[in-house]
């Protein structure tokens, strides 16, 4: 059984959200730029890694095709 993660604060939790909405816009760039305004803490959150690697693998996704 998995331990829980302590819950995001709200502003920090519209940092992720806006990454998962760059995403979707095909911008990971930015997707990332959101998710480094995160404190430590938050970053090794489980959502905020999940969208961090997406971000990442989108990024090397973009310069594999250039």
């Amino acid at each position: 059984m998995r331990a829980r993660s302590k819950p995001i604060r709200f502003r920090d939790a519209l940092h992720v959200r806006s990454a998962e909405f760059w995403l979707k816009l095909g911008k990971p760039y930015l997707a990332l730029l959101e998710l480094q305004h995160l404190p430590d803490a938050t970053q090794a959150h489980p959502w905020a890694t999940v969208v961090w690697r997406q971000a990442v693998r989108s990024v090397r996704q973009a310069q594999q095709e250039n």
